[in-house]
């Protein structure tokens, strides 16, 4: 990609790395609500996160 290519990408935060991205915003994140909510991280294999409730991220 040209420099000028790679400036117009960058204004409209163009995700270079989806994997990192979604460790950022959705693995991550997540994580830190499931111990906000249970106190521990060992998260079940069936957990489902609660629809209807806006302070799980989501993807």
């Amino acid at each position: 990609l040209s420099a000028g290519m790679k400036e117009e990408l960058e204004r409209i935060d163009f995700v270079w790395n989806a994997s990192q991205y979604k460790w950022d915003h959705i693995v991550l994140p997540s994580l830190q609500r499931f111990y906000e909510v249970h106190r521990h991280s060992d998260i079940p294999r069936d957990f489902i996160v609660p629809t209807g409730d806006d302070s799980w991220p989501r993807s």
